[in-house]
Parts: C-alpha cells; sequence; structure tokens
C-alpha cells in the first residue's frame, strides 16, 4: 500500500521557477567554488609530496588514510550546526542561535581530542596493519599522524564554523576567503618552503597543512564573530 507523506506544489510559472531556483544558484556557485579551491589544495599538496619522493608520498596516504576514519566523527557536527542554527534563525530565536553555536562548538572540541587521540594512537598498529609498506615509510608516517592528530581540533572547528555557522549566518564569503587565504596564500607556499626549498621534505608539508588549518581557524572564527544576526533574522521575519 502507498501513504502519503508530503505533497509536492511546482512552481505554476517561470517567473515562480525562477524565485524558488535563483536562491539555490546564489548557495551553490560559492559553495562550489570552495570545493574547487579545497580540491586544488589537496592536490597541490600531493603533487609537492611526489616531488620530495615516493616514500613519503606513501606515508602521507597512509596518515590521511587514518585520520579519514577518525574524523569523520566530527564531520556530523557542521551538519547538525546548519540544521540547528537555522532552524533558530527561522524561528526567530535569537538565544537559540548562541546556544547552539556554543554547545556545537564545544561538542567539537570532545570529539576532536577524543578522535584525535584515537588517532594518535595508530601508530602502534603501523607494523601490523601496514606490514607490507616497508619500514621507512612506516617511520615517515609515524610524525605526520602525531602532528595531524595534534591539530585535528582545530580542523573539526573549522568544519563547524565554515560549513555550519557562516552558512547558516548568509556568509559564504568568508568561507571562500578562509579556503583561499588558508590553501592558496599560506598553505600551498609554505609546503614549496619547507618541503622543497629547506628539504624538511614530508613533515615541511605537513606543518604547512597545519599553517593553512590555523590560518583558516583565525579567518572563520574573524567572520563569525562579524556576522549581525539581529539583521539576518530581520530578514526572515
Amino acid at each position: 500500500f502507498t501513504r502519503n507523506i508530503a505533497d509536492i506544489e511546482f512552481p505554476e510559472d517561470w517567473a515562480h521557477w525562477v524565485e524558488v531556483i535563483k536562491p539555490l544558484f546564489v548557495l551553490a556557485i560559492p559553495l562550489g567554488l570552495t570545493e574547487l579551491i579545497w580540491t586544488l589544495g589537496i592536490f597541490g599538496y600531493n603533487v609537492i609530496i611526489q616531488r620530495i619522493g615516493d616514500l613519503e608520498l606513501a606515508a602521507a596516504q597512509i596518515a590521511n588514510t587514518l585520520e579519514g576514519i577518525f574524523i569523520v566523527g566530527s564531520v556530523g557536527l557542521a551538519v547538525a550546526a546548519t540544521a540547528l542554527i537555522g532552524r533558530s534563525v527561522g524561528a526567530q530565536d535569537r538565544d537559540g542561535i548562541f546556544m547552539w553555536i556554543k554547545q556545537i562548538r564545544g561538542l567539537g572540541n570532545i570529539t576532536g581530542l577524543l578522535f584525535a587521540s584515537m588517532y594518535a594512537m595508530t601508530v602502534f598498529s603501523l607494523d601490523t596493519l601496514f606490514k607490507n609498506a616497508g619500514e621507512d615509510v612506516r617511520n615517515a608516517a609515524v610524525g605526520a599522524i602525531l602532528l595531524n592528530a595534534a591539530v585535528q581540533v582545530v580542523k573539526v572547528r573549522n568544519m563547524i564554523n565554515a560549513g555550519g555557522v557562516l552558512t547558516s549566518g548568509s556568509d559564504v564569503r568568508g568561507v571562500i576567503w578562509g579556503d583561499v587565504i588558508g590553501s592558496i596564500v599560506v598553505g600551498i607556499p609554505a609546503a614549496v618552503i619547507l618541503g622543497l626549498w629547506l628539504e624538511w621534505g614530508l613533515m615541511g608539508v605537513i606543518v604547512a597543512r597545519s599553517l593553512d588549518e590555523i590560518a583558516k581557524f583565525f579567518i572563520f572564527g574573524f567572520r563569525s564573530r562579524r556576522i549581525n544576526w539581529d539583521a539576518l533574522l530581520a530578514e526572515h521575519k
């Protein structure tokens, strides 16, 4: 049997279609640009690591793969921030906006520390998980894992601010600025200088990526503090 869950009502004419679709493009295009910048940044880091050596590239892939397993436990917080803050905006609940921002950021600190600790502990299982990778690769991966774990709380805060607070506050430009400055202005040049010119190798690139995240941390934090929630609430009355 069938059950009616929701009714679908399509726009009546072209003018109404434009009214519905235009805001989607206004939001989607900047977000698509941020994804492009993020992808270019990852590609740039990998190219630099490849220039350093295949061993370093293999070690970086091990560190990144393991990090992805643990940081996913915090990814949902950005989605939660978008939903809960957005609901408060729609309900004209100013206090609710700040309550959810505070609570989700606090939860992000907890999950960031918890999963970063678990991620760091994987250095003791590399011999088992990647026994065919070679001892040199595993040794190089240890430093990358520990440094990545050290900044995981910063990464989680960046996800919450960029993916939840700024987007809910209609400040997509802040997300773009953070990604551009973090990756293109700070991260990639630092990776070239530290990893190639100063010959720090893989650790130089990991340090550069950490500086990338730290730059985003300050930019996203600055932009989130500048959001005029009262004006935003007035627009959504």
